[in-house]
């Protein structure tokens, strides 16, 4: 933070340094595109694995199956979501991209449950919870 009260780095700067490090961030991101490609069929992979086990899961307990079909009918043709389905494999590719490591098979879930709670934390906002956050640690300093 600047001694004005304003959020500085890549995202929140201005002016040309600012500008050119956001040129650098994207050539960088565009020259591990194969890379990257990589990553998100991997996690597409398993995206697919995931599908497969609850398909078969369906499949070997036909009550389960039965009771899932009650519940959509009785949910009167509203649409079934099905964003928290694919949240899981997109938030291990933006950890990738952003750690240059992959999330541990059994940190998975853990992943989303936090940036699910962020979310709901930040009411959707997160940039203006981020700055009120970072307001309320410089006066307190």
């Amino acid at each position: 933070m600047s001694s004005s009260g304003h959020l500085l780095g890549t995202v929140f700067g201005g002016g040309s340094s600012a500008m050119e490090q956001r040129r650098l961030i994207i050539q960088h991101v565009a020259s591990q595109k194969n890379q990257m490609e990589g990553v998100i069929l991997q996690e597409a992979d398993t995206f697919k694995d995931e599908v497969r086990k609850l398909r078969d899961m369906f499949i070997n307990n036909s009550n389960l199956f039965l009771q899932m079909i009650k519940r959509l009918k009785s949910s009167g043709g509203r649409p079934v979501q099905v964003i928290e389905l694919f949240q899981e494999s997109v938030n291990c590719v933006l950890w990738r991209i952003v750690t240059g490591r992959p999330v541990e098979a059994d940190k998975r879930l853990e992943l989303t449950q936090a940036i699910r709670t962020l979310f709901e934390f930040t009411s959707g906002k997160p940039l203006q919870s981020l700055q009120v956050c970072v307001e309320e640690v410089s006066v307190k300093s």
